[in-house]
């Protein structure tokens, strides 16, 4: 059976609205914002974890957010800071304009790499592993060795390697 879809405005209050998804007895809601645009989908659960931390169920599998697969490569999740990055590799990347190693990605590519895509940064090698919608969810980071007679600092590669 199908259901009309329930639509709500960016600015409502999770109190709010989960008062409103029980009530009503809906699960999910598509998030608009002023200009009607789709901003994402909301659930319930999504809400629970607002209100009360992280919910794992036997459906979450738990992985790290940074994992060292070499020592000159690691598997790292978008939502990692720059920060992070930083101090794990003993780099400087910029942060002027983004929070994330995700956002960094983005801005240097100037779009949202495919999947298998690559970008270097000086040393630095980002294979995107998985793009989740309009983000980059897993990146793979490689040091490279350093090439003192490049010149180029920014590389985009689209082939799948």
């Amino acid at each position: 059976m199908v259901r009309p879809a329930v639509i709500v405005p960016e600015q409502k209050k999770v109190p709010d609205l989960f008062r409103e998804m029980q009530g009503e007895k809906f699960h999910m809601a598509i998030v608009v914002d002023e200009h009607g645009g789709v901003s994402g989908l909301v659930t319930l659960e999504d809400l629970l974890e607002e209100i009360v931390g992280e919910i794992v169920d036997e459906y979450d599998i738990e992985t790290p957010d940074i994992e060292q697969i070499t020592p000159n490569s690691f598997r790292v999740k978008g939502k990692v800071s720059i920060d992070e990055i930083d101090e794990m590799l003993g780099s400087d990347l910029p942060d002027d304009e983004w929070d994330t190693i995700g956002g960094f990605i983005f801005n240097l590519a100037g779009h949202v790499p495919a999947e298998g895509e690559t970008v270097n940064y000086q040393n630095l090698k980002f294979r995107i592993e998985k793009v989740d919608g309009q983000r980059i969810a897993v990146v793979m980071i490689t040091r490279l060795e350093v090439d003192l007679t490049s010149t180029t600092d920014t590389k985009i590669d689209s082939s799948e390697s």
